[in-house]
């Protein structure tokens, strides 16, 4: 990712519709499965943190991230945070309840499959990994170049790379579906004026709208998987 897109994230992460959204998704599908035990979390491409801090709900979280700008920022933050690649992870052989890769895996600079088998090796037996990643590759945009990507998973792509990983899939869903039109128009909008940058700070009042409504999304997602979204939330297990 390029710097000024670390900068931004920092600057939105803890008061964002998306990101607030995001983290709601992932406590749905970990709280299902996790429960409420105490768990040792490894965050991989964890950014400025945003995240990694949900983790901490379930248990001790250390962060793997390879950039200088977004490691400070979460020594900054208090997280316990590592140099390191999502491809080689500095980490102990089966240590770890959960593996995290969150809007990771879909970098130019990440092998998914190595980054899946290192996943697995550090994990403990029947531990999990949960991703989130965006899908839809008909949405490339400026966006996906600024933050060094390398391509848009389809779904079942994704679930496949999973599952030849060693994982059983327990759950997968889109995300973002409600929101999914607006999303498209945004993204179009975006491309006709040839901007990089798609997480924008909105006004208060629309943003707490968005958050509203992505907080219903949330409840439905206790229930049932969404048909359509920009992005992917998959929860598996080592098998």
């Amino acid at each position: 990712m390029k710097k000024n897109e670390y900068t931004q994230m920092a600057d939105l992460e803890d008061h964002h519709w998306w990101f607030i959204s995001k983290r709601n998704f992932i406590r749905v599908f970990i709280t299902q499965f996790l429960g409420d035990g105490r768990k040792k979390i490894v965050d991989v491409g964890a950014g400025t943190g945003g995240i990694t801090t949900l983790f901490s709900e379930w248990g001790k979280v250390t962060a793997v991230e390879k950039n200088q700008l977004a490691y400070e920022k979460l020594l900054r933050r208090k997280i316990t945070a590592i140099k390191g690649s999502a491809n080689v992870l500095p980490l102990q052989d089966t240590n770890f309840d959960l593996v995290a890769f969150c809007d990771v895996l879909y970098h130019k600079q990440v092998d998914e499959i190595k980054a899946l088998s290192e996943a697995h090796r550090v994990l403990k037996h029947k531990g999990y990994i949960i991703v989130t990643d965006c899908i839809c590759p008909w949405l490339w945009s400026k966006h996906d170049e600024a933050m060094e990507a390398k391509k848009r998973f389809r779904k079942k792509e994704l679930e496949e790379l999973i599952k030849l990983s060693g994982f059983k899939v327990l759950r997968s869903s889109n995300i973002f579906c409600f929101v999914f039109p607006l999303f498209i128009l945004h993204r179009l909008v975006k491309k006709q004026i040839q901007s990089e940058n798609y997480v924008d700070k909105v006004p208060s009042v629309l943003n707490a709208i968005l958050k509203k409504i992505m907080k219903f999304e949330a409840w439905a997602l206790k229930h049932v998987n969404l048909p359509f979204g920009s992005s992917v939330i998959i929860l598996a297990q080592k098998s």
